[in-house]
């Protein structure tokens, strides 16, 4: 049966080390005990929403999907008639081009924290560019009347303050 949980949304109001490490840990509990609908993304636990935290999560969970789906074992990949030809201890199977190969496929590298040169910048610089690709390369929204006065509040609060909320201020 489906099962749905929101356990990736932290409770923090903006995005960043906190907000990442609380979604992180919600999204692999979820999907280690077997979830297969995860609300992340959202902030304040859930009433908040920054384009750039859902970059990171839609990062962290194909992180988190790889790290559930195990290690395959099939008789290929375990070669285990390399092992015999190589010898047991063999200093050469970790590096025979079999094993590398194979190994290759099970590990996940990301962009963001993969021990590659672009995983060192700034994850929150280049969750921002992600998201202004995808803005620009996505027609915009149609929203009904209601909405878009909504949407204008918002922005015209933003506009007057744009401070007050990232600086943990009670009045915003």
């Amino acid at each position: 049966l489906p099962c749905r949980v929101s356990s990736g949304c932290p409770s923090v109001d903006r995005p960043g080390p906190r907000a990442t490490f609380e979604s992180g840990i919600g999204l692999y509990t979820a999907a280690a005990a077997g979830a297969n609908m995860i609300t992340t993304g959202l902030l304040d636990s859930t009433k908040m929403l920054s384009y750039e935290h859902l970059v990171v999560m839609d990062e962290m969970m194909a992180q988190v999907r790889r790290a559930i789906q195990g290690i395959n074992t099939d008789d290929e990949r375990l070669a285990l008639d390399l092992i015999h030809k190589q010898g047991h201890p063999s200093p050469n199977y970790l590096g025979d081009e079999h094993t590398l190969k194979f190994m290759r496929e099970e590990i996940y590298l990301s962009e963001f924290c993969g021990r590659i040169e672009a995983s060192y910048e700034d994850w929150y610089e280049k969750a921002n560019k992600k998201v202004k690709k995808i803005l620009k390369n996505n027609p915009p929204l149609k929203w009904d009347k209601e909405t878009k006065e909504k949407i204008k509040t918002m922005e015209a609060r933003i506009k007057e303050d744009n401070k007050t909320w990232r600086e943990e201020r009670e009045d915003w």
